[in-house]
């Protein structure tokens, strides 16, 4: 058998904190990034008169971005914009693979991705541009996630083939931007907040292949 477990649950962490004051004659900049490549493999054969074979691959990722201007701070002047961005891309891949041959063959192969964690980019109760210009407002949270889940089963029996294939997404995470500042203040440009969840082919991909003067597969892809 073959099983691997993965857990990941990083805390990419950009802010400006509650009662500081920052001021600049360009950007003030708070920017969040979080960029992830993670492949997961399990992968068995079995050759035999009798052969039982079993991968399991289970990636759990919780990682959260979030860029933030607390409540209390201020920023009495930016002369460009006040520009807060939060920004995730996840590339996942989780891949089960078993082939097993024997006369009474059975196989399983399970690959299961939870994925969770928010993107935030927020300004809280800010007080902004007592001091100077406000050239601008941008908020911005952006979420990429693109999953590739596969699951093989490839069982070859003589007498007997069993092969059961399962593949599991789970998505919970939120991608969030919000806006509380405030001020009598004219400001120069733009002012945007926006929050974009770009979500790639959230459905497992399964081959399940039996042979054998009994044959039988079972599939489910979630």
């Amino acid at each position: 058998a073959g099983i691997t477990i993965m857990t990941i649950g990083e805390n990419v962490d950009a802010g400006i904190q509650a009662g500081a004051a920052v001021s600049a004659a360009g950007t003030v900049g708070v920017h969040s990034e979080l960029d992830e490549n993670v492949t997961d493999i399990a992968v068995t054969g079995a050759l035999g008169l009798a052969a039982v074979t079993g991968q399991i691959v289970i990636l759990n990722d919780s990682s959260q971005e979030t860029a933030h201007i607390d409540g209390t701070a201020s920023v009495p002047e930016a002369g460009t914009k006040i520009d807060v961005t939060a920004v995730a891309n996840r590339t996942i891949s989780a891949y089960a693979v078993g082939i097993t041959v024997a006369a009474g063959a059975i196989g399983v192969s399970v690959s299961v991705v939870n994925i969770s964690g928010d993107t935030k980019a927020l300004i809280d109760n800010v007080a902004i541009g007592d001091g100077g210009p406000i050239g601008g407002i941008n908020v911005s949270a952006t979420d990429h996630f693109t999953p590739t889940i596969l699951a093989v089963g490839v069982t070859g029996g003589i007498a007997v083939g069993l092969s059961g294939i399962v593949s599991i997404i789970n998505y919970s995470g939120m991608t969030r931007a919000a806006s509380f500042a405030h001020g009598t203040v004219t400001i120069g440009g733009p002012v945007k907040v926006s929050a974009t969840g770009d979500r790639g082919n959230l459905e497992g991909e399964d081959i399940n292949i039996s042979t054998g003067a009994v044959a039988v597969g079972f599939t489910l892809t979630i």
